[in-house]
C-alpha cells in the first residue's frame, strides 16, 4: 500500500499489486478511504464504549468507580488509535457526550 505523497503513485515495483482494501495494524486499521477509516477506528470503538457503558449503568458504582471503568474500558481504546491518526471533531463529540452522560446518570 502506498502512504503518504506516493499514495496516488501508479508504478508497480518489483511486479506487486497496489493493495487497495484496508489493512489491519496492529490496532488501527488503514485505507484510502477516509470514512471508512474514522468507522473502523472510531465509531465501532465508541459503539463497543457505549454498549459496555450502559451495561454497567444497573448497577451502583461511585463516581470513582465509574471513572475507572471509562478509563480502562472506554477511552484506552480510543486514545491508541487518535495517538497515530487524525481524529475528526465528530468523535471528540460523541466520545465527550458518551462519558458525561455515563458518570453523570443520576
Amino acid at each position: 500500500m502506498w502512504i503518504g505523497s506516493a499514495k496516488n503513485n501508479k508504478t508497480k515495483p518489483l511486479s506487486f499489486q497496489p493493495y487497495q482494501e484496508t489493512i489491519k495494524s496492529p490496532g488501527v486499521n488503514v485505507s484510502y478511504n477516509q470514512d471508512r477509516n474514522n468507522h473502523l477506528n472510531f465509531f465501532v470503538k465508541i459503539h463497543k464504549m457505549n454498549t459496555k457503558s450502559d451495561i454497567r449503568q444497573t448497577r451502583d458504582l461511585t463516581l470513582y468507580g465509574c471513572t475507572m471503568l471509562v478509563k480502562s474500558q472506554g477511552i484506552s481504546k480510543i486514545v491508541y488509535a487518535a495517538s497515530m491518526l487524525s481524529v475528526p471533531e465528530t468523535v471528540i463529540k460523541t466520545v465527550h457526550d458518551g462519558i458525561f452522560k455515563f458518570l453523570w446518570r443520576k
